[in-house]
């Protein structure tokens, strides 16, 4: 409960800071389906929007639902590869490490190269004149490309048995997250007496 709580004030934070709306949240939710926890779609996208400015962090926040429904397209595809987070985590990373092994856990097929000098030559500079960032937004292009192929062979849908059985785990582990965050405030309140009378005992014996 206080780990989901402690996400959720991260995440709103990091909203704030790069101008972005909590309501991202809600287009993911749906772009999950149900079969990505509230509070793991918070830590991905805090992962993903992280140390981001300007152009990226708008295009990175405006990609991640997108990017999500690739995820679970991925994992129709090749089950055995993964399930939506796993896919959807591995294009996140790729992306903000550059690195088209990661991406292509989700049989999106990225080839760098081709990516920065498409990227370099629609903003009239060299590759070699991209910053970092830059380099980042050609990437998450060519992997929204890729994205859309992924989700059209599983023919625009994204629901699938394996999808329902997951959906039914997250749902109970929603419901026992939502019960440890009404408990959390009590927990913390008695770990700092039992920490206080501990260190009290501690006092007295030395």
């Amino acid at each position: 409960g206080a780990q989901s709580l402690t996400t959720k004030g991260s995440f709103e934070s990091l909203m704030r800071s790069v101008g972005q709306s909590t309501g991202l949240l809600d287009e993911l939710k749906t772009a999950a389906g149900g079969t990505v926890t509230e509070m793991k779609l918070m830590q991905l996208t805090n992962t993903a929007l992280a140390g981001s400015t300007g152009a990226l962090s708008t295009e990175m926040s405006g990609a991640l639902p997108k990017l999500l429904e690739a995820g679970r397209a991925a994992a129709l595809l090749n089950p055995s590869m993964g399930d939506a987070e796993f896919m959807f985590q591995s294009l996140i990373t790729g992306i903000k490490r550059g690195s088209p092994m990661l991406i292509d856990n989700t049989g999106i097929t990225l080839k760098l190269g081709e990516a920065t000098e498409a990227y370099a030559a629609s903003v009239g500079k060299s590759v070699s004149e991209l910053t970092a960032q830059e380099t980042s937004i050609a990437i998450l292009r060519a992997t929204l490309a890729g994205s859309n192929t992924l989700i059209q062979q599983v023919g625009g849908s994204l629901d699938s048995m394996t999808g329902d059985i997951t959906s039914a785990k997250v749902a109970a582990t929603e419901l026992k997250t939502t019960f440890a965050e009404l408990f959390a405030p009590v927990v913390v309140v008695a770990a700092k007496g039992l920490a206080g009378a501990l260190g009290e005992i501690r006092d007295v014996l030395t």
